[in-house]
């Protein structure tokens, strides 16, 4: 989200004194996009004055923008529910003990303001030239009602105008801590050139066609893993992958990696169908 400046400012690109270095179009390799005041313009003296309405007084921006409630920041962080949320804020605000959940999310959402339809065609046009990405500090609430607010007007998903979108709640990770940076550079592997990653994934695609024709898959052949829950096998693959996102990437490690995740899940999936039934679990191999 962006800083708002007054009463009935919205803030939005033109109006930040933002300095752009100028590069050439052929060495733009990829667009990480923010969303508030930059897709989506954010009037947070909306929320404060839909929170006065609810008797929650005194409230600055730098308390919510910057994190300095703690209910404002966890919600962004991913540590709480939006029904934490809402109990949080009734805990800090004694004076809104009695409003419901809806009153203070829809408060709460009052700042965001509508897409823009020429930023939205400008996106889409950028997607076709390059790959584009958002990195936003944001919450489930904000989430809920933007992605609602883009498919009414627009049709279709936010989230696909995107090769992919980082959100600082599913991160638990939020701008300007430079460890967001780093973890999303590291998901979009972007750590070289856009021609030294394909080269590079041509080549593991060769390397781990080559080990499984001749034979060696068993190598890496690991003891199975007894799943009783198809929640359990989800929880593996998500471990697995966060470790392998945290990690430096060369060709072994990657085929290490791929084949025992792939085996792992496979034969738990094989063990959770025989237990339970193949009907329970078909919509996992979907």
């Amino acid at each position: 989200m962006a800083r708002d400046q007054g009463p009935d400012v919205v803030l939005n690109p033109q109006q930040m004194n933002i300095l752009i270095p100028t590069v050439s179009p052929e060495s733009v390799e990829a667009l990480v996009f923010d969303l508030g005041g930059v897709l989506l313009d954010v009037q947070l003296q909306r929320t404060l004055r839909a929170f006065e309405a609810l008797d929650i007084r005194g409230l600055g921006a730098a308390e919510v923008i910057d994190g300095n409630r703690a209910c404002f920041r966890d919600l962004e962080l991913g540590l709480i529910t939006q029904e934490e949320f809402a109990e949080a804020v009734r805990r800090t605000f004694p004076a809104v003990a009695a409003i419901p959940d809806e009153q203070l999310l829809e408060a709460w959402n009052a700042m965001l303001m509508p897409f823009d339809v020429q930023r939205v065609e400008l996106l889409r046009e950028l997607g076709k030239r390059c790959p584009v990405y958002l990195l936003s500090n944001t919450n489930l609430p904000h989430r809920i009602r933007f992605r609602e607010s883009f498919r009414e007007r627009f049709g279709g998903s936010f989230d696909e105008l995107f090769v992919r979108c980082f959100y600082s709640d599913e991160l638990h990770l939020r701008k300007p801590d430079p460890e967001i940076y780093r973890s999303v550079a590291r998901q979009i592997a972007f750590d070289g050139t856009l021609y030294q990653h394909n080269t590079y994934e041509k080549h593991l695609k060769n390397e781990l066609k080559a080990f499984v024709l001749e034979g060696k898959a068993d190598v890496y052949t690991e003891k199975e893993i007894h799943f009783e829950t198809l929640n359990q096998l989800l929880q593996y693959i998500k471990e697995h992958h966060r470790r392998y996102l945290n990690c430096k990437r060369n060709i072994d490690d990657d085929i290490h990696y791929i084949l025992t995740v792939c085996y792992q899940v496979f034969q738990g999936l094989f063990q959770l169908c025989r237990k339970n039934g193949i009907a329970d679990y078909a919509y996992a191999v979907m």
